[in-house]
């Protein structure tokens, strides 16, 4: 569980973006974070993750040990292949590809990118790109996903390849947060969608 209680957050004093945020984050739940442009959806996710502190309030992160995070940029080193990048990111989470090996290949072929195992991520789609990204994260042992724009900049096709891995993200002990724009995401009935409006998170 993830607790916001009573968080107030400012870049500068004259430009608050939170004064009194409250929400409940449960474990087994994806939810889908939308609303306009600048009104700090990318800001809770940094104050999650403690890449940003409260200035008063509390954020109280139960039974998370493990986080795992995709920002919109995708989070890969492109002058590496697919596969480097997979075990990269297993090894920061004490991972041994060479034991998940079996479940790595399975989910290439399941999301149909095997055939770019040895592939320069630079020289991928973006549609291919987004897939690898995800599956990097759907590899990581974690109570906390959180994805930013996972969808975003892709075509019909690939946006729609793209939800399934996200919603796939989902199990009884995690929770996905995913901040997102995307009406497909918003209308698949796959989760709890939120909406960020004055200053706090709505159920809607």
């Amino acid at each position: 569980m993830i607790e916001l209680k009573n968080v107030k957050f400012y870049y500068q004093k004259n430009n608050i973006v939170f004064s009194n945020l409250n929400y409940t984050f449960e474990k087994g739940n994806i939810y889908f974070l939308t609303g306009e442009n600048g009104v700090g959806k990318t800001t809770i996710a940094k104050l999650i993750l403690g890449i940003l502190n409260p200035i008063s309030g509390s954020i109280d992160k139960k039974d998370i040990n493990q986080t795992g995070y995709l920002p919109d940029f995708n989070g890969l080193y492109p002058q590496l292949t697919v596969l480097e990048n997979i075990k990269y990111r297993m090894a920061l989470y004490n991972q041994n590809y060479q034991e998940h090996k079996d479940i790595v290949e399975s989910a290439l072929r399941q999301y149909k990118i095997y055939k770019y195992l040895n592939t320069d991520v630079s020289s991928l789609s973006l549609g291919t790109e987004k897939k690898v990204a995800i599956l990097c994260v759907a590899m990581i042992p974690c109570e906390l996903l959180i994805l930013d724009e996972p969808t975003g900049g892709l075509d019909k096709s690939s946006r729609l390849e793209a939800l399934k891995m996200v919603v796939e993200l989902r199990n009884e002990n995690r929770i996905v947060l995913c901040i997102t724009h995307d009406q497909d995401l918003l209308r698949s009935g796959k989760g709890i969608i939120l909406s960020m409006k004055d200053e706090n998170i709505h159920e809607i």
